[in-house]
């Protein structure tokens, strides 16, 4: 666990593991989660996930090489572009990185990494990313996942139950280390007090689904306890994938209120003009008596 503020922005607890799985040998994750902002309070934070494949170790590689370039380049031309551009032109610089390699060693000729990014930019966040690793928000009690799966599953319209009966369901229809001419999916919006950011591989929502981590990140324990209960979830029912999690908290942003949904700020302006509407007529009712009362004193009863 790690706490940190920003005395002019915010306060944010993290959570970050990886797990081999029940049934590799090696990992072929790789992550990151940064937060310089004891050096400069302006700089944002970056957290990566990232999922590599390729076989003899060649996964293993991409994934590292992603993060490694990404988490460099980021800081480097960080003042240089907007943020949008930066992170596009990061991913890219990665992906070529990766497709030289490929291509100038034929063991890791068939090597590729998915990769999931989160920024947070003052009270902005950002999300990327290219294949099935994934990103969720949790606020108000309601799980969106941000991220769109790279995969045929997702391009034909597949069920879960679907998707895991086909032989080609989980392959990718992106990622790191396919071609040159990379799209990237960029997501934008403000963050929330109270928010919580998940990032994950796939080796988690194989075997956990939406519900479940919707029921965890509704716990009051910390992020990295809630990591932890993902993962022995998922190696329980299998643990067919490496497994890596990245969560942050979002404990408070000076200044914001906790955000409301829009049903419950509709109810509270409801209940308020009842009592509002109940206190008129009860003073209209008073003050009626009251002069009824007055002309009886003056003229009597009729």
């Amino acid at each position: 666990m790690n706490k940190k503020t920003n005395k002019i922005q915010f306060t944010i607890e993290v959570g970050k593991s990886s797990h081999i799985g029940m049934n590799r040998t090696n990992n072929e994750d790789a992550y990151a989660l940064i937060d310089r902002r004891d050096e400069d309070k302006d700089l944002p934070i970056l957290a990566i996930v990232a999922d590599g494949m390729g076989g003899h170790k060649a996964g293993e590689v991409a994934s590292k090489t992603a993060v490694e370039i990404i988490t460099k380049s980021f800081f480097e031309i960080r003042k240089k572009e907007k943020i949008e551009a930066l992170i596009e032109n990061v991913l890219k610089k990665a992906n070529n990185e990766i497709l030289g390699m490929a291509r100038s060693d034929q063991e890791k000729s068939n090597m590729g990494t998915t990769v999931v990014t989160a920024i947070i930019e003052k009270d902005n966040l950002y999300v990327a990313n290219i294949g099935d690793s994934r990103a969720y928000c949790f606020l108000n009690d309601k799980l969106i996942q941000i991220t769109v799966d790279h995969t045929y599953a997702t391009a034909l319209g597949l069920s879960t139950q679907q998707a895991q009966e086909s032989p080609v369901g989980s392959k990718l229809t992106r990622c790191l280390g396919r071609e040159e001419n990379l799209k990237v999916d960029l997501y934008g919006r403000k963050l929330h007090k109270g928010e919580k950011i998940l990032l994950c591989s796939d080796g988690l929502t194989r075997h956990i689904t939406d519900n479940d981590i919707k029921v965890h990140l509704a716990k009051t324990i910390t992020p990295q306890e809630i990591i932890n209960e993902l993962i022995e979830l998922a190696n329980k029912r299998g643990g067919r994938d490496n497994i890596t999690v990245i969560i942050i908290s979002v404990i408070d942003i000076l200044g914001q209120e906790i955000k409301k949904e829009k049903g419950e700020q509709i109810s509270l302006l409801w209940w308020i003009s009842g009592i509002l509407i109940f206190l008129i007529v009860l003073f209209g009712l008073i003050y009626l008596f009251m002069q009824l009362e007055i002309a009886d004193i003056l003229f009597g009863p009729p």
